[in-house]
């Protein structure tokens, strides 16, 4: 069993939004791996924050144009399941997008004799993401685990 901090990147995306006369915003977060859609407005604290100590920190495979797709699509879900189906808003032409990187706790465990599997805990809100985000994480960790054994090949033989 072990356990460490990982940061995954994520998309922080704030979009104006018109109902009516008046103007609100809705936020989404976008994780950068699996584009699992989040309905969350990031804090400024955690926007500025650095990791200080990271375990491992992951570039996205996501763009941010299809996150924002992605965001556009989920924002829209929700309010048609808020409204009964009836869409009451038009988006605004400007977006604030920005990367960040949200921490993760991962605990690793044995689920049978020779069978690992993890569990993930956001450590800034304390809850279990959905299995979206655990697929992501783990197309992340198998990904650098590529990416590191090609490296020591490329090292190996030059």
């Amino acid at each position: 069993m072990r356990i460490e901090l990982i940061y995954l990147p994520y998309y922080a995306i704030t979009i104006p939004v018109y109902q009516g006369k008046s103007k609100s915003t809705a936020c989404a977060a976008i994780e950068a791996w699996s584009g699992a859609f989040n309905l969350r407005a990031y804090t400024e604290e955690l926007l500025s924050e650095t990791p200080q100590n990271p375990g491992q920190v992951f570039t996205p495979q996501i763009t941010e144009a299809d996150a924002l797709l992605i965001a556009r699509e989920g924002i829209l879900r929700n309010a048609l399941r808020e409204r009964g189906g009836r869409r009451t808003f038009k988006w605004a032409e400007s977006e604030s997008i920005e990367l960040l990187q949200h921490p993760f706790w991962v605990y690793y465990y044995a689920r049978r004799r020779g069978l690992l599997d993890i569990r993930l805990l956001d450590a800034v809100t304390g809850d279990q993401p959905g299995s979206k985000t655990k697929g992501g994480v783990l197309d992340a960790f198998i990904d650098a685990g590529r990416k590191t054994r090609n490296n020591q090949v490329e090292q190996h033989s030059s």
